[in-house]
């Protein structure tokens, strides 16, 4: 196995080379309260508000495929998890709703997500 870790990034390390699929690809500590923001992040360029509880994050880089995995959590008992319908391989659209049975849509100042993939 062949890997390559560089550490030229301002957001952390980038590892590259044979066996570094089981690296994330992008990951993100962002809100979506006032005016949505990402607070850390590597691999995101930027988010887009669409509305309450409905964001995108957008990739740095364009992912290979659309077939990539994302791994959410959030804070303050809300449930975060990613639009189906909306895979690009140029953002990740994300939806948070608030925790128990009501499954209303709302902002949230705590959001996670991590992308694996090619």
């Amino acid at each position: 196995m062949s890997i390559t870790l560089s550490t030229s990034g301002t957001a952390g390390a980038f590892v590259s080379g044979t066996g570094a699929y089981v690296t994330s690809k992008a990951w993100a500590y962002y809100h979506s309260t006032g005016t949505a923001g990402i607070d850390n992040e590597f691999g995101f360029s930027g988010v887009t508000d669409h509305g309450t509880g409905d964001i995108s994050l957008t990739f740095s880089a364009a992912q290979p495929n659309i077939y990539y995995s994302v791994t959410t959590a959030a804070g303050d008992h809300v449930r975060l998890c990613q639009d189906g319908d909306a895979t690009l391989t140029d953002r990740c659209r994300l939806r948070s709703f608030q925790g128990g049975s009501s499954g209303t849509l709302v902002d949230n100042g705590r959001n996670f997500a991590t992308i694996h993939g090619d």
